[in-house]
This record gives structure tokens, sequence and C-alpha cells, in this order.
């Protein structure tokens, strides 16, 4: 998915169809936009954790290894985290299926898989993308 907003600014993701992203990027938005059980600062707040390590930097993002390992875990548990804090209105089961979802996007491995920064970087802004294009008009970024 490629989202052109107003200024100019680009919000790029992608994962393969198997993945679950989309599925992800649906229930996700469904419980923030229709049902709005999900505050509208989750994907800032999800996006600001990971600011500090480069995701947003553009391309060419480098990470050693022990980091790379250690990734996945970190992305799970801020994820929890900022899902605790910020859809107070879900239900205990409608966080533990979008924590479900989440982690079958990020265990997706296809045949010829990209470095997991990239698909970090990817899963970051799919609630990026989801928050911007379901955001009511006038309401600020």
């Amino acid at each position: 998915m490629r989202l052109l907003k107003r200024g100019g600014e680009e919000i790029h993701w992608g994962f393969k169809w198997k993945s679950g992203a989309l599925e992800l990027y649906q229930r996700f938005s469904d419980l923030s936009r229709e049902e709005k059980k999900i505050a509208g600062k989750f994907p800032t707040a999800f996006a600001q954790r990971f600011t500090p390590y480069g995701f947003f930097r553009g391309s060419g993002l480098t990470m050693d290894e022990t980091f790379r390992s250690q990734l996945p875990g970190l992305l799970r548990a801020e994820f929890a985290q900022v899902l605790e804090r910020q859809a107070a209105g879900c239900t205990r089961e409608e966080r533990a299926e979008l924590r479900r979802r989440f982690d079958q996007v990020l265990d997706w491995k296809p045949a010829h898989s990209r470095p997991i920064e990239n698909e970090a970087a990817d899963l970051i802004k799919l609630f990026l993308a989801s928050s911007f294009m379901h955001r009511q008009t006038g309401e600020a970024e």
C-alpha cells in the first residue's frame, strides 16, 4: 500500500497476501474507526517507540545481529504495552485477537523473506496508514 499525504509525505508498506497483514489492518481499522475502541493516538504512540532506532529515516537501515534477533520480541512487547494503554475500549478478547493477528504477521515467513527490520518498519506503517485513512475530516494527524 502506498499512501500519498497532502504535504507530499508518503506512507508505504507491503506484505505478501498470505501474511495476514490485510486482516490485521482491517480489524484494527474496524476497532479504531467504526467501533471507536482504540484511541486515535495508538499508531503514533507505537511508531514513536521505534523512531530512535531509525525506522523512519528511509532506506539503508542497518542493525547488528544481536538487536535484529531481539527485534520480534521488542515489537511484541511494545505492541502489547501500547495496546493496553490506547485500547481501553476493547475487551480482553479483542486485544488478544489483535495480538494474535500481529504475531501472525510478524511470524509469517515466505520463502524469500525480507530482513526483520524491513518487516518491522512496514508493520508500524500499517497502523499509521490506517490512522490516516480513517481520520475524520479536519482532524489533526
